[in-house]
């Protein structure tokens, strides 16, 4: 699974020099031998890997959000990798289980890359966070798991929440825009 983990990351083209830097980071983590998966909520080990997915509405250009009740938080849906995961299977699972939606991707290679602390002082770790994009279908009917999400909300690039939102979400909305993937 390591050599997987590390093709991914070599798949990644970071926009600015803080993603280079991580990129860097988790390729030398990876190769450490480090544990790499959660086995123990909220933090065992620290770090580990997450899969973060957004949805794509490509022909309206807007982001699907949501609500998250344990960060107080608009981020995108997403979840641990489980040992022995492929992160876009990580993605699959939690696609299904916190939308109820099978998971379109735009490409099946991660987007972007991070590293952060969680912002929930309880159990306060560091995720090393793989972000994929999926596309929206035309016909696309969500439900959201309300024990996780006050609500989902799609937001054009000018309605985003970044005041509450995820520390890189602006740099990785700009990677977005720099790909052409949504447009200003």
């Amino acid at each position: 699974m390591r050599h997987t983990i590390l093709h991914l990351i070599s798949k990644i083209q970071p926009i600015d020099s803080i993603e280079s830097e991580q990129i860097e980071f988790v390729k030398q983590w990876v190769s450490s031998g480090a544990d790499l998966f959660r086995t123990a909520k909220p933090k065992t080990p620290d770090p580990h890997l997450v899969s973060y997915f957004a949805f794509v509405d490509q022909r309206q250009q807007r982001l699907l959000f949501v609500d998250h009740k344990k960060c107080n938080l608009w981020i995108f849906p997403g979840g641990h990798v489980e040992p022995g995961e492929h992160p876009q299977e990580t993605v699959t699972r939690e696609c299904l289980e916190e939308l109820g939606s099978f998971a379109h991707f735009l490409s099946i290679d991660p987007f972007f890359l991070t590293i952060a602390k969680t912002t929930n002082p309880v159990g306060q770790h560091t995720d090393i966070s793989f972000w994929f994009l999926l596309k929206k279908p035309e016909d696309l009917v969500l439900t959201y798991c309300k024990e996780e999400f006050h609500q989902i909300c799609w937001f054009s690039l000018d309605e985003i929440p970044y005041h509450r939102s995820d520390s890189n979400m602006k740099r990785f909305i700009d990677k977005l825009i720099q790909h052409q993937i949504i447009k200003i």
